[in-house]
């Protein structure tokens, strides 16, 4: 039994060695071939950033060399997105040489219908990032492997838009769910229009839902209901390239919490210290409005209302900034009533994602709020089963959270290749 135990053990050890060296004998090949070919490391390297299908892209675009990490890249390429006002997209492409191509840079950007099947709208943002890598990949040996083609196609003026603009959307949701002892039955509906200008954006949207549940306890079943409805408005006035002007509406009404029926309305006034062309790169903005609240509750509150009339102001500062070295994306928030300075509440809420050295990235993310506006609280003492079950919140005066993380990433800087066997697994 020991010596069948030894020569198995011994063969294991064999097998090892033999595959060190068959895969160490692959890599000299490989990088004997790369230099027989008189090209190394010819390929343009770059560094994709942004949210997209960087595996399709790999696909259609094989001529470059797809890095893990920044510092090893010649560009860097980050692709960002924003919905346009008919509900499709506006993509921006932005390439930012290093190395050999320090000093050029290329924006491109292109647009998606909403009509447009997700097959076709990626394959148009990869044509499009085609012709934008051309003015480096033509500068290196891989250049002369590449073959341009022209489509011919009939010019096309643009028809008549019959609904001038105007996009609508309507929406339904309803679901069953239950076992033996709960059933749950729910419903959501909601209706849009919207219209979309470079001077003007108008926003309407209407959203309803009903559930009710069932739940069988030990000593008694227990059935609830729960209705909401909203109703938002929004109409923007651009005025030049940093300031827009507005007015902003909401009504809502619902069956649980104490707020009844409320709605507000204010107008705004918002400042881009960047031109609003940057905002899928960076933004920072200052946002002021003058809010006008009517709102009636389900039972009296911890100031003995029933209904009031409130005016406050809020203002708030959000930065958002999208480059090579990372991402910081953040807002700060303050809002206060006219009537009583002591009520108030404070917001924060930072995010940072940046490299600190090759392959290391650290991540950190935070929020904080100081709440002395819950000026909707039941006078009463709650019972346990509201607050379990949601029907009524607990006075709080602050909320926070913090999260940190790192990710570190060697080996090979190359990620060329695409392997989607047993994506389902």
């Amino acid at each position: 039994m020991r010596s069948i135990r030894s020569i198995a053990r011994r063969f294991v050890v064999c097998a090892f060695l033999f595959l060190v060296a068959a895969d160490a004998a692959a890599f000299e090949d490989a990088e004997n071939v790369r230099e027989d070919a008189g090209e190394p490391h010819s390929a343009v390297k770059v560094y994709p950033d942004g949210s997209f299908d960087w595996d399709y892209v790999n696909d259609c675009i094989p001529y470059v060399d797809y890095v893990r990490d920044r510092a090893d890249a010649d560009l860097y390429l980050l692709i960002t997105n924003q919905v346009t006002g008919s509900g499709g997209y506006e993509y921006t492409i932005e390439i930012v040489g290093q190395k050999q191509f320090a000093g050029m840079s290329d924006t491109l950007v292109h647009y998606c219908r909403a009509a447009e099947a997700g097959e076709i709208e990626r394959a148009g943002v990869v044509g499009a990032l085609k012709m934008a890598l051309m003015r480096y990949v033509g500068r290196t040996p891989i250049g002369e492997k590449i073959t341009i083609g022209y489509r011919s196609e009939e010019i096309m003026m643009a028809a008549a838009d019959p609904w001038d603009r105007w996009v609508f959307s309507l929406s339904c949701s309803p679901s069953v769910s239950g076992s033996q002892v709960d059933e749950s039955r729910y419903v959501s509906g909601s209706v849009s229009a919207d219209r979309v200008t470079r001077d003007l954006k108008l926003s309407f949207r209407a959203y309803s839902y009903y559930s009710e549940s069932e739940q069988t306890l030990p000593s008694k079943t227990v059935h609830l209901i729960r209705r909401s409805s909203s109703f938002d408005a929004l109409a923007v006035k651009s005025v030049g390239d940093h300031w827009g002007v507005g007015l902003i509406g909401e009504a809502f009404g619902q069956s649980y919490q104490n707020k009844k029926r409320c709605y507000d309305i204010s107008p705004a006034i918002e400042y881009s210290v960047f031109p609003y062309a940057q905002s899928t790169r960076r933004e920072l903005a200052f946002f002021a409005q003058v809010i006008f609240t009517d709102v009636v509750y389900q039972e009296l509150t911890i100031y003995d209302k029933i209904e009031e009339k409130l005016l406050s102001y809020r203002v708030s500062l959000p930065v958002y900034v999208k480059e090579p070295w990372g991402t910081i994306r953040s807002s700060v928030s303050w809002q206060q009533y006219f009537h009583d300075a002591s009520i108030y509440r404070l917001s924060i809420s930072p995010m940072i994602s940046f490299q600190v050295a090759k392959g290391l990235w650290l991540n950190l993310q935070a929020s904080y709020y100081r709440l002395h506006d819950r000026i909707d609280q039941p006078r009463r003492t709650l019972t346990d089963e509201e607050i379990l079950l949601n029907l009524k919140s607990l006075a709080s005066t602050y909320e926070y959270s913090f999260g940190v993380g790192f990710s570190y990433t060697f080996g090979s800087m190359y990620s060329n290749v695409v392997n989607p066997r047993f994506f389902g697994d």
